[in-house]
């Protein structure tokens, strides 16, 4: 079924390369997803060893006060955010794959 899916998703790629206004139009709907979305640092890093770490060190996510997250839902960020708060998270048929791979990516528990 990944492989299937993955095919699909190639086939697309190259046919939206092919458009030379598909640069720009990707970009601004890049820029349309990008939103912003407050959570405390305290419960990051107790939610998560990975924020943890970040968090923890010198690194530009810690002195800047943001993360930037990549190649994630922000459906998927919200719950699990609201996770790390309430230990509740609903799952469905819908989210179950988005969480299970994120919560594997921030080694969320």
């Amino acid at each position: 079924m990944a492989a299937k899916i993955i095919n699909k998703v190639e086939i697309i790629a190259e046919e939206n390369c092919k458009n030379s206004a598909y640069g720009s139009y990707f970009l601004e709907d890049l820029n349309k997803m990008r939103v912003d979305q407050k959570v405390h640092k305290v419960a990051l890093a107790i939610g998560s060893p990975y924020f943890a770490r970040m968090l923890e060190n010198d690194m530009e996510e810690n002195r800047a006060g943001t993360v930037k997250l990549e190649a994630i839902d922000l459906r998927t960020v919200k719950a699990l955010i609201e996770y790390v708060y309430t230990g509740i998270i609903t799952l469905t048929e819908d989210n179950v794959e988005a969480l299970l791979s994120a919560s594997d990516r921030f080694q969320i528990e």
